[in-house]
């Protein structure tokens, strides 16, 4: 018997997800008589190619498909353990509100609970507080106007500190207007914390508008973004938008409960990657990081990020 062939008896069925199309085989693949069909290295060029091949009977050397097996149970197990992982994750957690680390001027979200619609969103601002007592934030307005509150009405709010989401529902315990409209907002006993990563990316499809303000002339380049996180974004678009280093404001919408806001954030460009020459798309691919993300900007960011995430709403909380 040659070295390329095996015994019946030393054989064994391959299990119809190991060979994939487009990737080198790392095992040789024998027929149900132990006779060598393909070599270690060997290519499946398309789904007809693999399907003839089943059909004829794709067997494995018994020592492989031990070897295999152990592996792919050790894979299912990593990957079962980095779900669960990436879902205690995006699952919020109940605790106290750490109110020392929250800083003046952090943004708020506090959304009246008498709008059963749940689209009314006031963006407010943190100012202080005591502990067990109360929160305080700048009243809400629009278009320059105070907006009227009433005394003890109940309120879905989000806090966004650093990379903590905040929420939890509460009541207006005092609603004043001297020095300034400011809210008193009465302490939660328990909030949802959320954390979210600068590095934690998500898969999206937005148009956007590149604007290149380093070179001798503004440029402007159009693109899609294919994923995007609080630290930066990546861009696809036909054209190069600059060099490394440039400084670039990425222009884009996103849409929140049926409402569109347009975002124009600072960025740098940290890389760009050129199409490959067998890429029909032809796209330059943009590594782009944020600078400083204005509050109210981030705050719509972040709740774009975590339902893409979670599929959920942070209101909703």
């Amino acid at each position: 018997m040659s070295k390329e062939q095996l015994s019946e008896d030393q054989v064994t069925r391959l299990p119809k997800d190991i060979v994939q199309i487009g990737v080198p085989l790392k095992f040789p693949v024998y027929d149900a008589h132990g006779q060598l069909l393909m070599q270690i290295g060997t290519v499946v060029s398309s789904e007809e190619q693999l399907e003839r091949l089943y059909d004829r009977g794709l067997y494995l050397n018994k020592k492989t498909s031990s070897q295999l097996l152990a592996s792919k149970k050790s894979a299912d197990t990593s990957n079962d353990k980095k779900a669960k992982e990436e879902q205690t994750e995006s699952t919020p957690v109940l605790v106290s509100l750490p109110l020392q680390s929250v800083n003046i001027g952090t943004p708020i979200q506090i959304s009246p609970l008498s709008d059963n619609t749940n689209s009314t969103k006031y963006r407010v601002k943190f100012l202080g507080g005591l502990e067990k007592s109360s929160i305080i934030c700048t009243a809400p307005t629009i278009d320059e106007k105070s907006v009227f509150i009433k005394e003890h009405s109940g309120f879905s709010v989000q806090i966004f500190s650093g990379k903590e989401v905040y929420n939890f529902i509460t009541t207006a315990s005092a609603v004043l207007h001297k020095p300034f409209p400011h809210i008193h907002l009465k302490y939660p006993q328990g909030v949802y914390s959320k954390n979210i990563r600068n590095n934690q990316r998500v898969e999206s499809s937005i148009i956007c508008s590149l604007v290149n303000h380093s070179a001798n002339e503004t440029s402007k380049s159009a693109g899609k973004i294919v994923d995007i996180s609080l630290g930066g974004a990546m861009v696809e678009s036909n054209t190069i938008a600059g060099e490394i280093k440039d400084e670039i404001e990425c222009i884009f919408k996103l849409a929140l409960d049926d409402t569109e806001t347009l975002l124009s954030l600072p960025c740098v460009l940290r890389n760009v990657i050129e199409p490959k020459e067998d890429d029909d798309k032809q796209k330059y691919s943009h590594g782009i990081q944020f600078k400083e993300i204005p509050f109210l900007e981030k705050a719509i960011l972040q709740n774009y990020i975590y339902q893409l995430l979670t599929g959920k709403d942070l209101n909703s909380l």
